[in-house]
């Protein structure tokens, strides 16, 4: 047999080489995505949550926003995004206050917020705790030098804080780069230490599951009671109110949850004079012909429960009543923009 007559029995080129070249293919891959996933979450979602816990201790009216929720959800990104991003690009760069407050401080405002709550011990002072990615160190001492430069007067320094002599308003940055805007400087000194998350006595009972959570105690519930109309006066529920903290829950079916601990009367009890104080509120509101951002239809859906020691209430929100505020927002935003000559 001759030579070209014989079968190839050249051995078969290895493929092992081209297995492990994919292999390191995906285990590069792998490793990127995860650095990525690692940094989203440690830099970016992680450091939302601690705002909330700057709200002194006693606090008996608070609110609370969590900003990357909000922005995220589909109305808002869709409609109103985009023109906020407008509205950033008609700005000159470092031509505004803040602007350059970020780039001595490195902390950038509007962008690197994350998280706002507000609350007050009395009703009278007011704190807002500001959260995010924040770099701890220098913004007031940035704010400082650029009010200077920009003319402000009435600002001094005063230990940790900056305080405004007219008004009394103070502001201060936390060890943790939460910012604190006090109305008074006693509040705003207040709200500087963390309060313990891991330590149930010392946490802040204001829900941190929801676009918009919101607290009031017993005290504020009654002083809330005195402050509505007078065809409202005669509600039963807000003097048997111990507690009560709420969320806004969004997504493609928003709801408001909301949970309430009874004082001087049962949760059974509760229920009941709940459900006659909403009926009550329901008649009034027919007189309303405003659809009140959807809040008619929400209070005439609301179901209520005793849950433990607890009432529960719920209440579905209509997406699109949501939907529709959000659209006047962005025309609200829109005719600004219009008016508004671009910096060059």
């Amino acid at each position: 047999m001759s030579d070209k007559e014989r079968p190839d029995q050249r051995s078969p080129k290895p493929r092992s080489s081209g297995i492990g070249k994919m292999l390191l293919a995906l285990i590069t891959i792998a490793a990127l995505v995860g650095g990525i996933g690692a940094y989203l979450y440690f830099k970016v979602l992680r450091p939302t949550q601690t705002a909330h816990r700057h709200l002194p201790r006693g606090t008996a009216v608070a609110a609370r926003i969590d900003a990357l929720e909000l922005l995220t959800w589909r109305p808002v990104r869709e409609r109103l995004l985009p023109l906020l991003e407008q509205a950033k690009a008609t700005e000159a760069k470092g031509s505004t206050l803040l602007e350059r407050v970020g780039k001595e401080s490195g902390v950038h405002l509007p962008t690197d917020v994350r998280e706002l709550a507000l609350g007050s011990v009395d009703g009278k002072q007011w704190v807002l705790a500001i959260g995010g990615t924040l770099r701890a160190g220098s913004f007031v001492d940035s704010l400082d030098k650029a009010l200077k430069e920009d003319g402000f007067e009435g600002f001094t320094r005063d230990g940790d804080l900056l305080v405004h002599a007219a008004t009394g308003g103070a502001i201060g940055q936390a060890d943790d780069g939460t910012l604190v805007f006090g109305t008074t400087k006693g509040i705003a000194l207040a709200a500087l230490p963390p309060r313990e998350e891991r330590d149930e006595a010392d946490a802040v009972p204001l829900p941190t599951r929801g676009a918009v959570t919101f607290l009031l105690n017993g005290a504020a519930t009654r002083g809330a009671g005195d402050a509505l109309p007078r065809m409202l006066d005669s509600l039963g529920s807000l003097s048997h109110i111990e507690r009560l903290e709420g969320s806004l829950l969004l997504g493609d079916a928003p709801a408001v949850d909301i949970r309430v601990r009874p004082r001087g009367t049962t949760p059974t009890e509760l229920v009941k004079t709940l459900e006659t104080d909403l009926a009550a509120v329901n008649l009034a509101l027919l007189l309303v012909p405003d659809e009140l951002g959807g809040a008619k239809a929400a209070l005439g859906a609301a179901k209520v429960r005793a849950d433990g020691s607890d009432v529960h209430i719920e209440a579905p929100w209509p997406y699109e009543a949501l939907d529709r505020g959000v659209a006047r927002l962005a025309d609200l935003v829109r005719l600004s923009l219009a008016l508004t000559p671009a910096t060059k």
